[in-house]
């Protein structure tokens, strides 16, 4: 179900072209609307308003992550890169395992 806004983008239904947060990460409410910033351009894309509490927001995409880099590292050299002290073996089992 999906709907298409005003500027051609498509997404679901009450949501065009945007990723919806589904609460406030100040007060926890889920009384958000698109916020348009004043004096900005466009859509004013990732801006959100509470109207809880009163308070804006911006959601944006800062990088995306390789699970691969790490798990590469994991298996060449058998611990975390990073990871301090001894390596733990394997077939044994830590002391609140036991009984």
């Amino acid at each position: 179900m999906s709907r298409t806004s005003q500027t051609g983008s498509a997404g679901p239904a009450g949501t065009p072209g945007r990723a919806v947060p589904f609460y406030c990460p100040y007060c926890g409410e889920e009384d958000l609307v698109p916020d348009v910033p004043e004096g900005a351009t466009g859509e004013g894309h990732g801006h959100w308003a509470c109207r809880a509490c009163q308070r804006s927001f911006r959601l944006s995409l800062t990088a995306l992550a390789s699970a691969t880099t790490i798990t590469s590292a994991t298996t060449i050299t058998g611990t975390t890169p990073g990871a301090t002290g001894t390596p733990r073996t394997t077939g044994t089992t830590a002391p609140e395992e036991n009984g």
